[in-house]
């Protein structure tokens, strides 16, 4: 049987006995997976200083994006005669979620709920309910997303993860993405992707793939023998890899929209009321095995 608890005020973890892997949350601070661990590695990148201060957006774990994925032009969209503000990544990443259910089962589970409140109203003028149930199956962390409209309007939303995934070797890394054309969000410049294309010498990889043609992406990391696997339904169109030079992570995140996606309409999902939206990603870890 798998465990869930309060480890310290506010941190919550999950274990898996049978596997020995792991992941810890932080509600309060956005409903982050702060830490997940498989195969006695470290999965996950976090910025210690980022985590103890509350006034700024953690940069590690794997933050969740909604209602909106990057940012919106201006920061502005519209609601019929109405302008909004929006800021990068929209407000679910730093809003208090609330633990609503655990299961202590062979895979273990944690389910965090957001809903709207007077202060998400101001940006985002919608009746949601966000439920994410993480589920530790084996090696894998498994995040159930649930969207739910609870208003009288039709309800649109781009949503995504930015996983951070502690690589210190990055000129090891091996990079197996499902797509081929890839727009540069630092230059504007559009190219055809090959594996191992990136330089990590730039300054900064802020690329978005546009063609994704497939439901699974990898991370190869041969000097620590493991292998991170992404899967994600395909509402989830979008994939965008993005790193900083010297800094021991890179993220690959899958993005239902673009930027700028309420108001392009590109990616965008629209619940009608009374309506929700069910899927998934997740993460999973295995051993590296190479003949000859």
């Amino acid at each position: 049987m798998g465990k869930v608890y309060e480890y310290e005020p506010g941190h919550w973890r999950i274990e898996n006995p049978k596997t020995g892997s792991q992941a810890e949350f932080l509600p309060m601070r956005g409903g982050i997976c702060t830490g997940f661990k498989a195969l006695d590695q470290e999965i996950f990148y976090l910025d210690e200083a980022t985590l103890k201060d509350p006034k700024v957006n953690i940069r590690g774990g794997n933050p969740i994006l909604f209602p909106i994925c990057g940012n919106l032009q201006a920061d502005r969209y519209q609601v019929g005669e109405t302008t909004y503000t929006l800021s990068r990544h929209g407000f679910a990443r730093s809003k208090a979620w609330s633990v609503v259910d655990i299961d202590e089962g062979e895979s273990p589970s944690i389910t965090l709920e957001l809903k709207a409140d007077a202060e998400t109203l101001a940006s985002y003028p919608f009746q949601f309910r966000l439920a994410f149930t993480y589920r530790l199956a084996g090696n894998q962390l498994q995040i159930l997303q649930r969207y739910e409209n609870h208003g009288e309007n039709p309800m649109p939303f781009s949503a995504g993860f930015h996983p951070y995934f502690a690589i210190k070797d990055k000129n090891s890394l091996e990079i197996m993405i499902p797509a081929q054309t890839y727009r540069d969000h630092v230059t504007g410049a559009t190219g055809n992707f090959s594996e191992g294309q990136f330089s990590f010498a730039e300054p900064v990889i802020d690329w978005i793939f546009t063609d994704v043609h497939d439901q699974e992406a990898y991370l190869v990391r041969p000097k620590v023998g493991i292998v991170i696997g992404l899967t994600y339904d395909p509402v989830f169109k979008y994939l965008v890899f993005w790193t900083l030079k010297d800094k021991g992570f890179c993220c690959l995140e899958p993005w239902m929209g673009p930027r700028n996606s309420l108001n392009t309409g590109d990616g965008v999902q629209v619940l009608a009321p009374a309506t929700s939206l069910e899927t998934q990603f997740s993460i999973g870890v295995q051993a590296l095995n190479r003949k000859g």
